[in-house]
């Protein structure tokens, strides 16, 4: 949300300086190149091939085999726990564990071998949410949003480059609506039945927005 109150402002302070005094349209370029910079900077340093130091496994709090090979999941020393905090840490179950899938799913993210130390404390928050090998998937949400931003700044001279926008918008939100479909990249079963159910809406709130316009 911050990526698209920001690059929706910055985009119209670029393309309509005349609204404001000129040091406001010099704001509007700054930030808007930062915006657009965000993703490419993200894949280069962190996202790409190479760069990407981690990979998920089973859930201890859902898998009992997969408790078992935590060190510390039992609360031994050094383990997870800490000093004589510890206490016995157990898998959930039954409705428990229905309602823990449902909300986090059934794999946890964990730094690879070699990886910086804390590598998914520090930037989890990119990718934490997708299953393995859709960590990338932020870059994807990220586009849709700049292109989004772009397509809202800009401002048609008549009633056939309007449509010709509202076409475009429509078919964008469609392809990212089927990307969430076709991909199913949320490792929470609740995070990809509120992203396919928000990107559809959105999707068919503007293709009937374009229809209407249109007739």
């Amino acid at each position: 949300w911050l990526l698209m109150g920001t690059s929706i402002a910055a985009s119209n302070l670029t393309f309509f300086p005349s609204r404001a005094p000129a040091w406001v349209a010099v704001v509007g370029v700054v930030f808007l190149t930062l915006c657009l910079s965000l993703p490419v900077v993200m894949w280069m340093t962190l996202l790409r091939r190479g760069k990407f130091k981690a990979t998920t496994v089973p859930d201890p709090k859902i898998d009992s085999n997969a408790a078992e090979l935590v060190k510390g999941f039992k609360g031994s020393e050094g383990g997870l726990l800490d000093g004589d905090k510890q206490e016995e840490a157990s898998v959930y179950t039954g409705w428990k564990r229905r309602i823990y899938i449902l909300a986090f799913g059934k794999e946890v993210w964990v730094r690879k071998d070699g990886a910086p130390d804390y590598f998914v404390e520090q930037y989890g928050i990119f990718f934490e949410q997708y299953r393995n090998n859709f960590h990338w998937f932020s870059l994807v949400e990220m586009a849709q949003i700049l292109a989004l931003s772009l397509s809202s700044a800009w401002k048609p001279d008549g009633r056939d480059m309007c449509m010709f926008r509202n076409i475009l918008i429509t078919v964008l939100l469609f392809f990212f609506f089927l990307a969430i479909v076709t991909l199913r990249p949320y490792n929470s079963p609740l995070d990809m039945v509120t992203a396919t159910a928000m990107s559809g809406l959105m999707f068919v709130a503007v293709l009937l927005m374009a229809i209407a316009i249109g007739v």
